[in-house]
């Protein structure tokens, strides 16, 4: 249910997310009244990121004592 009728300033924010690979440009809209603050905002963030793990590995092992029973 809204709040009523507000003289607002929109906010244009830029922002960049940049966790691991993933890697995100965006903006988000903020509607902010004088006296009120943040009456209203629109934001959408769609974003995904795939790691592909790859281990190649070579190794010997010894035996270096008969366990006992």
């Amino acid at each position: 249910m809204p709040a009523g009728l507000f003289d607002t300033v929109l906010l244009e924010e830029d922002y960049k997310i940049r966790i691991g690979p993933l890697k995100r440009d965006d903006v988000r809209y903020v509607f902010y009244a004088k006296g009120v603050g943040v009456v209203a905002e629109v934001e959408g963030i769609r974003a995904s990121a795939l790691i592909v793990f790859r281990m190649k590995e070579k190794s010997a092992k010894v035996l270096e004592r008969y366990p006992s029973k």
